[in-house]
C-alpha cells in the first residue's frame, strides 16, 4: 500500500502537458496580478512572494502526500468569519483550486487508475458536476451570483473526498497525515477560541457577562477532533496512543463546552450514544470512564486557568444546558430559525423537484431585528439543499453520506479487535451521526470549514474501508 499509480506519457504527451502547465501558470499569474492591482493595491509589494511561493508549489505538487498536508495545514487561514474578501482567503482559494484541478486532471487523463469506483462516489461526482451548472438556474431565478460563487466554493470542498481517500489507500503514512491534519485544525481552533474567550472574561464588568460569555466559532472541527480522540481512547490497544488521546479529548471537549452551542452539545450527545450502541460491552464501560476522566481534567484545567471565575462559567453552562428543554419556544434565535424554515418550505412546495439554484434569495420576517430580511443562507441544512437543488440534490448528497456511514459501520462490526482503520471508521461514523443532528439548526453545507471537514472525514472513512477490505483479502482471519 505504499506504492502509487504512475503516469503513462509518451515524449510528445509529456511536452504537451508541460506546455499546458506553463500556459496555465502564466494565465493564473496574470489573473492574480490583475486582481491584486485592481482590488487590493496595498498588497502589490507581496506579489513577488506569491510568485516565489508558486515555485515552491511546483515542488509540493510533485509530492501528493506533502501537498495534502500543506492543504490541510493552510485551511486555518480561512477559519475566521470576516466580512469581505481577505488576502489570505484569495491565496488559499487559488491553492485549493490548483490542488483540485491538478489532482483531477492527472488522475482522469494521465494516470492509468480508476477514480470513481463505488456507486456513492459516482453519485458524488455527478452532483458536483450538476452543481457547477446550477448558476444557470440561479440567473433564471434571479439569484445573487456573488452569493452563488461563495456557495459553490463551499460545496466544491466535497471533491476533496477523492484525493483524501487516495492518500489513505495508497500511502502507508496517508492515514497518519490525515489524522494529524485534523488534529492540527482542532488544536488551532481550540487555542484561538481560548484566547477569544479570555478577552471576553477580561472585558467583563458584570457577572452575567461571564456566565453568558461564549467562544462560538468553528464548533465543527472541535466536535470532530473530540470524537476522533475519543475513539482512540476507547478502542486502541496501544496504551501510549490512549495516554496521548485522553488529554486531547478532554481539551477538545472543553473547547466544545466553551462554545455554549446547544445544537453541538446535543450533537455530541447523539454521537456518544451512537458509539455506546455500536460498542461491545467492555468498551461501553470505558466510554463512561473516559467521559468522567475527561470531565475531571477539563474542570481541573478550567480551575487553574480561571480561578474563582470557574463557578460563574459552570453556572452559565448549566443554565444553557437546562434551557434546551424549552429553547424551541423561549429562545428567540431558535424561534427565528423555525420561522426561516417555514418560509423556505413554502418556496420548496412551489418547486420541489428542480430547485432554485445556488445563490437564490428568499424573504423572511426577522423577529430579532423586526424587519423583512432578503437572504440566501438557510440554517436548516437539509432544507437548504432542497431549496437550492431540489429533491435530486438533497437525495444525492444524502445518498453519499449515508453510504459512507453504512460502509464505516460494516467495518466497525467486522471484528472484535479494533485496527486503526476500524477506529477511524468509528470516529467518522460518530461525526456523521452527530452532524446529522446539528444540521437541523446549523447548516454545514454552505460553510467552508464544515464542508472541508466533511470531505476530509468521508475521504478518511472511504480510504479506511478499502484498506480494511485489502487486509481481509490478504488475511481472512482479520
Amino acid at each position: 500500500m505504499s506504492g502509487s499509480a504512475t503516469l503513462k506519457l509518451s515524449g510528445t504527451q509529456f511536452r504537451r502537458v508541460g506546455l499546458i502547465a506553463i500556459q496555465a501558470a502564466f494565465i493564473v499569474g496574470c489573473l492574480v496580478t490583475l486582481f491584486v492591482v485592481s482590488n487590493l493595491p496595498k498588497y502589490v509589494p507581496l506579489l513577488p512572494l506569491f510568485f516565489l511561493g508558486c515555485l515552491g508549489g511546483w515542488y509540493v505538487f510533485q509530492r501528493p502526500l506533502l501537498n495534502i498536508a500543506m492543504l490541510m495545514g493552510s485551511v486555518v487561514l480561512i477559519l475566521d468569519h470576516e466580512d469581505g474578501i481577505q488576502i489570505e482567503e484569495v491565496f488559499f482559494g487559488l491553492y485549493y483550486l490548483a490542488f483540485l484541478g491538478h489532482w483531477f486532471v492527472t488522475r482522469i487523463f494521465l494516470m492509468d487508475k480508476p477514480v470513481f469506483i463505488r456507486r456513492e462516489e459516482r453519485v458524488l461526482i455527478v452532483f458536483l458536476v450538476l452543481m457547477t451548472f446550477t448558476p444557470l438556474l440561479t440567473l433564471l431565478m434571479q439569484g445573487h451570483m456573488g452569493t452563488a460563487r461563495g456557495e459553490w466554493i463551499s460545496l466544491s470542498f466535497l471533491a476533496l473526498y477523492f484525493p483524501i481517500k487516495e492518500a489513505v489507500v495508497t500511502y502507508k503514512k496517508g492515514m497518519l497525515v490525515v489524522l494529524g491534519g485534523l488534529a492540527w485544525i482542532g488544536l488551532f481552533v481550540l487555542v484561538r477560541n481560548v484566547f477569544n474567550y479570555q478577552e471576553v472574561l477580561l472585558s467583563a464588568t458584570y457577572a452575567y457577562q461571564i456566565t453568558h460569555g461564549r467562544a462560538v466559532t468553528n464548533e465543527g472541527p472541535l466536535l470532530a477532533a473530540a470524537f476522533l480522540s475519543l475513539v482512540f481512547v476507547l478502542y486502541s490497544v496501544d496504551k501510549k496512543v490512549r495516554l496521548l488521546a485522553v488529554p486531547l479529548f478532554a481539551a477538545f471537549l472543553g473547547g466544545l463546552l466553551l462554545t455554549q452551542s446547544r445544537g453541538y452539545w446535543l450533537a455530541f450527545i447523539a454521537g456518544s450514544l451512537f458509539l455506546f450502541y455500536i460498542s461491545p460491552a467492555k468498551y461501553r464501560w470505558r466510554l463512561f470512564n473516559t467521559g468522567a476522566l475527561a470531565g475531571v481534567l477539563a474542570f481541573g484545567a478550567a480551575f487553574i486557568l480561571l480561578g474563582d471565575l470557574v463557578t460563574l462559567v459552570i453556572a452559565g453552562m448549566f443554565d444553557r444546558l437546562v434551557s434546551i428543554a424549552n429553547a424551541s419556544t423561549s429562545d428567540i434565535s431558535l424561534v427565528n430559525r423555525f420561522m426561516e424554515s417555514k418560509a423556505v418550505v413554502q418556496w420548496i412546495a412551489i418547486n420541489p423537484i428542480v430547485g432554485y439554484g445556488i445563490g437564490f434569495n428568499y424573504a423572511v420576517f426577522d423577529i430579532i431585528y423586526e424587519w423583512t430580511a432578503v437572504k440566501s443562507f438557510v440554517h436548516n441544512g437539509y432544507l437548504a439543499l432542497w431549496l437550492k437543488f431540489g429533491i435530486w440534490g438533497l437525495g444525492m448528497v444524502m445518498y453519499f453520506l449515508v453510504s459512507v456511514f453504512r460502509r464505516a459501520i460494516r467495518v466497525i462490526r467486522s471484528g472484535h479487535v479494533f485496527s486503526t482503520e476500524m477506529i477511524c471508521c468509528a470516529g467518522v461514523a460518530a461525526c456523521i451521526a452527530a452532524f446529522s443532528i446539528s444540521a437541523n439548526t446549523s447548516n454545514p453545507f454552505y460553510i467552508n470549514d464544515m464542508m472541508f471537514l466533511c470531505a476530509i472525514l468521508t475521504g478518511l472513512a472511504g480510504g479506511c474501508v478499502v484498506r480494511h477490505e485489502n487486509q481481509r483479502r490478504a488475511d481472512p482471519s482479520i
